[in-house]
């Protein structure tokens, strides 16, 4: 009879426990909107540090699964301080975070600390209400290409947290049957305009379908691997009829007649696609590998480089920063720290969502289900990464540069005159 007794009561306390870790999770995971506080209201003189944050989606941009990186950044900072009280808002999609962080900043009620993206961080630079790190933060450890990004005019306003890098997807199949071998990690223009005319045509056996060398290379991704700058960081200043980017538009427009817009990589007919990398951490591993590129061969490498660059690969890139009117500065700065430079918030960002960590000792190991070989890759990619520097109307201007380079391959201006003239028409124009 006792034994019955002690049997129910551990049944008892482990449901108990079962179930205070679920409320706790949901405490703290909400899918519904509306402020939080965690794990509970402050009493007393207790100071409450306020968290912005969204929940990643899938796609560019998109940060899928930050929110997860975040609770463990909670967490660790409930460890260190277990009377802090942390309170953020929740539910935030990542759509509608720009607008809800501004809206935020005019009411005179942002967070202390907060997530940022290239286009939030210049826009509240120029409004200054970001507080500079450079003697309150630590920024030893990290990725020096993702930090460069955090500055302003020199001053470091963020630290990064998670990044998300291109690739070049590579259909392994038909590349080693039309082209003889696969691309080395220090290919260059010349090797991927060569294999890409190698795998473009139709075979010889009746109803074989056409193939094609490229889809969706731009003459941006060219003129970052051939170290040309195309804006500045406030985007008020390009550099368009610079020799790099003279070379990289000239350089895509060759390979135009090798491209496709209709055919996707999924299809097993393209030789070459750019990828980012969250896309192949996602479709490379268990279960989600059977939903794409399963009927052949592929990897990923890096970018190829131009003449005046190197195997250089464009990132998007997700900061945090503090408040300028924060009047928890200190302790902002301790979570700011928590979430770039603590080994197990890092390591999350590894292995609960699929981008990149910014911290560099974290690919130093193989982990998360990644290769030895694919963790070199990474910090290899990440120590000389360009992060794609976002401002206010950037996706308009590169479409109207895009519109207007069309123009000139369609004409007979060549495109060193054209991208002069085009320069300073968006010069006049700012």
């Amino acid at each position: 009879m006792n034994k019955g007794r002690i049997k129910y009561a551990d049944v008892f306390l482990t449901v108990f426990i079962e179930m205070s870790a679920v409320l706790l999770f949901l405490a703290l995971l909400s899918s519904e909107a509306g402020p939080v506080t965690f794990p509970g209201a402050a009493r007393g003189n207790r100071k409450v540090l306020t968290v912005g944050f969204f929940y990643g989606s899938s796609g560019s941009q998109g940060f899928e699964g930050v929110q997860e990186v975040i609770r463990e950044a909670v967490l660790e900072y409930k460890r260190r301080n277990p009377d802090a009280v942390v309170q953020f808002e929740e539910g935030l999609r990542k759509e509608d975070y720009p607008e809800w962080l501004m809206t935020k900043y005019l009411a005179g009620k942002e967070p202390d600390v907060f997530l940022v993206g290239q286009a939030e961080l210049q826009a509240l630079a120029e409004k200054e209400m970001l507080m500079p790190l450079s003697k309150e933060a630590v920024e030893g450890g990290l990725y020096a290409s993702l930090v460069d990004a955090c500055r302003r005019e020199g001053e470091l306003l963020a630290l990064p947290v998670m990044c998300d890098p291109e690739m070049m997807a590579v259909q392994e199949d038909l590349v080693r049957e039309y082209a003889g071998e696969l691309p080395d990690r220090s290919w260059q223009w010349g090797d991927f305009h060569q294999m890409c005319r190698q795998c473009t045509g139709t075979g010889r056996e009746a109803g074989e379908t056409h193939r094609y060398g490229v889809r969706g290379y731009t003459w941006e991704m060219a003129a970052v691997s051939n170290a040309a700058e195309i804006f500045d960081e406030s985007g008020k200043h390009n550099y368009l009829d610079s020799r790099g980017c003279v070379q990289a538009v000239n350089f895509q427009y060759r390979l135009s007649a090798l491209e496709t817009d209709t055919v996707n990589f999924d299809s097993g007919r393209l030789a070459f696609s750019p990828m980012w990398v969250s896309e192949y951490r996602k479709y490379s591993s268990w279960p989600h590998k059977i939903e794409k590129y399963n009927s052949f061969s592929w990897s990923c490498t890096t970018m190829p480089a131009g003449p005046a660059g190197s195997n250089i690969s464009r990132t998007e890139l997700l900061s945090a920063a503090v408040s300028r009117r924060s009047s928890h500065r200190e302790e902002a700065v301790e979570f700011l720290e928590i979430l770039a430079g603590c080994r197990t918030v890092q390591q999350a960002v590894l292995d609960k969502t699929w981008c990149l960590p910014a911290s560099e000792e974290i690919l130093q190991e193989p982990s998360a289900g990644l290769l030895r070989g694919e963790c070199l890759l990474f910090d290899t990619m990440l120590h000389s990464a360009s992060v794609i520097r976002r401002f206010d109307g950037y996706e308009d201007l590169v479409r109207r540069i895009d519109t207007e380079i069309e123009k000139a391959g369609a004409g007979t201006e060549n495109f060193e005159i054209s991208l002069r003239r085009i320069s300073r028409e968006l010069t006049g124009n700012w």
